[in-house]
């Protein structure tokens, strides 16, 4: 399904109001499918820590639960919508990334592609827990990000008395 931009952000802001719940089945028990395609924002050979930011894109082909092929890719966009297409057409069915802003996680969903966000690691290791299917280990979430707290975006600096 093809979107125009206008009905897309109009698609989106909808989204964002109704309750969505953490998409806990969604972006924390991911595993490799037979043949699925994965992008994941990369920096240094790592996870790049923030991918609304992020320029890098490394696609991963897998067949049979094994890597068949490999390319990095630039992203050009920065308006999460546009960007979201941009991964879209790239037909990555799983994003891997660090921090993302709940506006573009969910211009993905939109777009079709599976975000599994707030994860940290080397490249090839993250890679290596996802076709094992333990990409949900907690020595792969980003500092303060495990479990059930994973999805909270917003904490007080200072504590009720």
């Amino acid at each position: 399904m093809i979107l125009s931009r206008l009905s897309f952000r109009y698609t989106i802001n909808i989204l964002l109001f109704i309750v969505i719940p953490d998409n806990k089945e969604l972006a924390w028990s991911l595993h490799p499918l037979d043949n699925m395609k994965i992008a994941i924002a990369y920096w240094q050979d790592r996870i790049s820590p923030v991918f609304d930011v992020s320029d890098r894109l490394c696609l991963i082909d897998i067949e049979d639960g094994k890597e068949v092929k490999r390319e990095n890719r630039i992203l050009t966009s920065r308006d999460p919508f546009n960007r979201a297409r941009e991964v879209s057409g790239l037909d990555a069915d799983v994003l891997i990334c660090g921090a993302v802003s709940r506006t573009l996680e969910m211009a993905l969903i939109v777009a079709g592609v599976r975000v599994a966000g707030f994860l940290c690691g080397d490249l090839d290791n993250v890679v290596s827990a996802f076709l094992c299917g333990q990409l949900t280990g907690g020595s792969f979430f980003m500092p303060g990000c495990y479990g059930e707290q994973s999805r909270r975006r917003f904490r007080s600096r200072h504590r009720r008395r």
